[in-house]
């Protein structure tokens, strides 16, 4: 399957195009209804924008979290526009290989499939939470 990168990614293009961007939605997947301190549930904070990836400090006990702790983005080296254009690219019908990803979003083999790899990794905790639901 041969990807462009003019059409499969206009829909990611349009929607992400700046590490802000990625930020942005970062935060708003992880806090939804706003920030929520991991040690003490306090809901109010000063976001620290002194570093590329903002840091929220608690209002009450001074606790600083990261966007990035906790998700596949933890730790990483690589532009978030990469990540997100992998994750797209993940997505699509036929996926995608690591030799094609790495061609595409320009990285080398082994980094398309350490991404892969963790992606993966990730669904398949959330469906093994899926499963472990529920009655049993």
């Amino acid at each position: 399957m041969e990807i462009s990168t003019s059409s499969e990614l206009q829909s990611f293009s349009s929607r992400f195009r700046s590490e802000a961007d990625c930020i942005e939605a970062i935060i708003a997947m992880k806090w939804p209804n706003g920030f929520v301190c991991p040690r003490c549930a306090y809901t109010e904070c000063t976001r620290l924008s002194t570093r590329h990836i903002p840091l929220f400090e608690c209002g009450r006990c001074g606790y600083q979290a990261s966007p990035l702790v906790g998700t596949i983005f933890e730790r990483t080296h690589l532009p978030l526009v990469k990540w997100f254009q992998a994750l797209e690219l993940f997505l699509l019908p036929d996926g995608i290989s690591a030799l094609r990803l790495s061609q595409v979003i320009q990285v080398t083999y082994k980094t398309a499939w350490l991404m892969l790899h963790k992606i993966r990794h990730t669904l398949g905790e959330c469906d093994a939470k899926v499963l472990l639901s529920g009655e049993v």
